[in-house]
């Protein structure tokens, strides 16, 4: 199977992993760290995350708190976090730079860092799991523009696309066409690189071999969505009846007012 991957007419080698703006790559971030000893890497994932796997040397500190340590003013800092969801931190480093601070955000988060043979330290067998992304942090980003969401089912169903906005389908299979479209999906849709690609199938099955495919053609930046779009859809109709307990679900998922639901009258729902 042989995949092009070509963004204007150059070989990407390093998908997605760049220095932009607040953002710093992994590389640099190494130089960074071994040429400044006041550098420090601060993970702002929860704590209990942070427990359970982390970049050796780095330290804790929510993102709501860096603007009291005072310790940190002033000296270089890279935020830290999977490597998913960054919209937050983007706004973070706009705000406190402008104070004093000199923040920036390690492109492609922990992710990268695992992915580049960056060391980690913790429950390692757990770190492997990073690049799986649950339904709730999937809806908090779902409306974001740095990232791209790929339905890569082998047949893909028309009535899932409106589960995520932005969400383009291409059926993912081992023919090398089918490897091509994929490919071609992620890089035609954006002018740029974006920071993540997170694919996902129907059942939340066959990622292996995706991440396999997409891997060797240097997409690295990668995210899968746990339990597929099955899972996703039963989230969001849990989400619909918190928001609207009268909205009517039916038996075996789905809700009659969630985007994507295929209305069939001939379906019993409870009432």
């Amino acid at each position: 199977m042989v995949l092009a991957l070509v963004l204007f007419g150059k070989p990407v080698s390093t998908f997605a992993f760049i220095d932009n703006g607040f953002y710093i790559s992994v590389h640099k971030c190494r130089k960074l760290l071994k040429e400044s000893k006041q550098a420090i890497l601060v993970d702002v994932r929860e704590k209990k995350q942070f427990e359970s796997y982390r970049i050796p040397g780095s330290i804790h500190v929510p993102l709501h708190f860096i603007k009291a340590r005072s310790f940190l003013k002033g000296k270089p800092v890279v935020l830290v976090n999977e490597g998913y969801r960054s919209d937050e931190l983007e706004a973070l480093a706009g705000e406190l730079n402008a104070e004093g601070f000199q923040l920036q955000i390690l492109s492609g988060g922990l992710n990268a860092w695992n992915r580049s043979g960056g060391k980690l330290a913790g429950n390692l067998y757990e770190a492997k799991q990073l690049n799986l992304i649950s339904p709730q942090e999937c809806f908090l980003k779902q409306t974001a523009t740095n990232h791209l969401v790929v339905d890569a089912s082998p047949d893909p169903m028309p009535e899932s696309l409106p589960l995520i906005p932005g969400m383009v389908q291409v059926a993912f299979s081992d023919a090398k066409g089918g490897a091509s479209e994929l490919v071609k999906a992620i890089l035609t849709r954006n002018s740029v690189a974006p920071f993540a690609v997170l694919i996902t199938t129907k059942d939340g099955h066959g990622y292996e071999k995706l991440e396999k495919t997409l891997l060797s053609e240097g997409i690295t930046n990668m995210f899968f969505l746990d339990g597929g779009l099955d899972r996703y859809r039963q989230f969001t109709d849990e989400v619909a009846v918190m928001k609207n307990p009268s909205v009517k679900t039916v038996a075996g998922g789905g809700c009659r007012t969630c985007p994507g639901f295929a209305h069939d009258d001939s379906i019993a729902t409870d009432q």
